[in-house]
């Protein structure tokens, strides 16, 4: 249904270049645990989640997409999706939840299982973007150069000073926030209908200002959508 989730990326003659394999059909794996209390479905699909993505895939063979459905019992099912960021995104995902909701929902009314076709595709959207880059950078452009001219980066504030550098390495710090928190968080972001990211990237920004003392503030960030 979607090109998106039979995409590889092969390369020919030195440059990466997506192939969109055609439709075929997809085995659901099905595993049926023989331990049906609540504690042990969360770790068994919490096992489950890891094993699928500890597996290192390949993005010249594929595929890209993955599912797996534990059955518990006739009542009790948990679905892993796992697809590569390569050929997904926040966005994109909610598209594929929604539309897998509303095939659920068709199925417990005894209704077809069918959706509308697609109106475009991701490849679509990918050669429109491109096509229209030129006139958005000559509309954009001039606007950002401006809001950005004579803009530097921060210094950060360590335990044994300054980090003087111009270009510091970054670091990666995991760390949990517990439920508590990440729910506090999550819900934070429904109130003002935007991403849990968005809101750790404001409260990044804001620590930011305070550890620098500066109130105005260039952070390089990546997204998407």
């Amino acid at each position: 249904r979607h090109d998106s989730l039979r995409t590889r990326f092969v390369e020919i003659d030195g440059t990466p270049v997506q192939h969109i394999d055609s439709p075929r059909r997809f085995d659901l794996e099905v595993i049926e645990p023989s331990d049906h209390t609540a504690t042990s479905i969360d770790r068994e699909t919490e096992r489950s989640a890891s094993e699928l993505l500890s597996i290192r895939r390949d993005l010249s063979t594929g595929p890209l997409f993955e599912a797996r459905l534990l059955r518990f019992s006739a009542s009790s099912h948990s679905l892993i999706l796992v697809l590569d960021h390569m050929i997904t995104d926040e966005v994109s995902n909610e598209i594929l939840i929604k539309e897998l909701w509303g095939l659920y929902e068709r199925a417990l009314n005894g209704l077809d299982l069918s959706l509308p076709r697609p109106s475009l595709q991701f490849a679509d959207y990918a050669v429109w973007q491109h096509e229209t880059r030129d006139a958005w950078m000559h509309e954009n452009a001039t606007f950002w150069q401006e809001c950005l001219k004579g803009a530097t980066g921060a210094t950060v504030p360590s335990s044994d000073g300054l980090i003087e550098s111009e270009n510091p390495h970054g670091t990666l710090l995991e760390m949990s926030l517990g439920e508590g928190l990440t729910a506090r968080l999550r819900e934070t972001a429904r109130q003002h209908q935007t991403m849990p990211v968005l809101v750790g990237l404001t409260i990044h920004a804001a620590m930011m200002s305070r550890l620098c003392g500066r109130s105005d503030l260039t952070i390089g960030f990546v997204t998407s959508g």
